[in-house]
């Protein structure tokens, strides 16, 4: 009887109390500009906000995250400029940013090979979203006394997942 009741209690701790977490995110777009390729993003900070005593959120403030990648790693050191306005659907600005700045040598892995590849790559951050609706990004890219505009819409993703706080807590140890 008292094997019963331990194994009992025991899976009873086990089952502990179940979250959902909700992530909310944005695909991220990437173009092909100024013989490299310029990749938007808009990143989700881990702030979590109760909806009720089971459901977490995963939400604001978020980043908007610009990386220029070139294949060439001779133009570590070239300078290069950024502007970028960000608005969501009823055109409210969210952002609106000027940024300059030179390539970096950064190595690159993917899969079994690694590469060096020259890198611009600046993050806008404390952005608040009141709404998870599609935001526009739009700007320019000046790059070897030469201008390009980009504009991208980054639509938003959704997705759950349950935690369980007592199982994690048990299975760790």
């Amino acid at each position: 009887m008292r094997r019963c009741v331990a194994i009992l209690l025991f899976s009873f701790a086990l089952v502990g109390c179940t979250y959902k977490y909700r992530h909310y995110g944005y695909e991220e777009a990437k173009i092909s500009l100024h013989g490299g390729v310029l990749t938007v993003s808009l990143q989700p900070g881990y702030r979590q906000v109760s909806k009720d005593p089971n459901i977490c959120e995963y939400r604001n403030p978020y980043c908007l995250v610009i990386v220029f990648e070139h294949d060439d790693p001779k133009l570590e050191g070239e300078k290069m400029a950024l502007t970028q306005t960000a608005s969501v659907n009823d055109g409210l600005s969210i952002l609106q940013e000027r940024d300059e700045g030179v390539l970096k040598l950064k190595q690159v892995k993917r899969g079994f090979r690694s590469k060096t590849l020259a890198v611009y790559e600046r993050g806008f951050c404390n952005i608040e979203l009141a709404e998870h609706s599609p935001v526009k990004v739009s700007g320019e890219v000046i790059f070897e006394n030469k201008s390009a505009s980009y504009d991208v819409i980054l639509q938003p993703k959704y997705w759950e997942r349950l935690n369980n706080g007592t199982y994690d807590a048990v299975m760790i140890y």
